[in-house]
């Protein structure tokens, strides 16, 4: 039988207790939910929209639904035209712009719609950022850098031909300019001999999915994010 459950070292030292990945993301009935020890702290499970029978069990076991999260994806080889002015690669001195960049720039991700969890999600989405520098998430990150000042940071997984978009945040003192848009569009140009090229992102933030329409991406698929909290 397949492992029901994993432990998320990391997502515990941010939330201060222990946190649990719900491996399998078919056949979750409530029936096999069952075998799921009702006192471990908190658990989270991702899930296809369409695998009804998965949301019905895992609802029926106590998680709760927390959002949806949309997967885009394109494969052209034509991209989109961009200035390359203003972007370079991230230096290490550029961290602390990073985090507070991003631990004020996200408001759709789970962490914020749970309420138990709210209190943790800016310093959490911070956290996930700056671990570029110690060597722990991503591959490669670019910066937008605007009169000296870093305004924007774009984080990348290059894996073989797949280009995947990690995060991506512009400084609220920068927004609507198009930062965003012209850190997508070097990238890509970067790694243009990827041959697939994709991002998630929540259902619920229009100016992302926006953003990736322009730059030719389309929805490819619908997870839905369940929590549930220790009884």
């Amino acid at each position: 039988m397949t492992t029901l459950y994993t432990k998320d070292d990391w997502l515990a030292a941010q939330i201060h207790k222990d946190a649990y990945r719900i491996l399998p993301s078919s056949g979750l009935t409530t029936s096999r939910l069952s075998a799921l020890p009702s006192d471990l702290s908190f658990c989270y499970a991702k899930v296809a929209a369409d695998e009804t029978l998965s949301v019905a069990g895992l609802v029926g076991s106590g998680f709760r639904f927390i959002n949806a999260q949309a997967s885009l994806t394109k494969d052209t080889t034509e991209f989109a035209g961009h200035s390359a002015d203003n972007v370079r690669q991230t230096r290490s001195e550029d961290r602390d712009a990073v985090w507070n960049i991003a631990y004020q720039s996200f408001i759709f991700d789970r962490f914020h719609l749970d309420q138990e969890l709210n209190q943790f999600a800016d310093r959490l989405n911070a956290s996930w950022a700056v671990n570029y520098y110690a060597g722990n998430r991503g591959t490669d990150m670019l910066v937008w850098e605007e009169n000296g000042k870093v305004a924007g940071f774009i984080l990348l997984i290059i894996q073989n031909d797949l280009f995947s978009i990690d995060l991506i945040a512009v400084d609220r003192q920068f927004a609507r300019q198009g930062i965003a848009y012209h850190l997508v569009a070097a990238a890509e140009a970067k790694y243009s001999h990827c041959t697939r090229y994709e991002v998630v992102t929540q259902l619920e933030n229009n100016p992302a999915l926006q953003l990736y329409s322009r730059l030719g991406y389309t929805v490819n698929s619908i997870d839905f994010i369940l929590h549930r909290h220790g009884r």
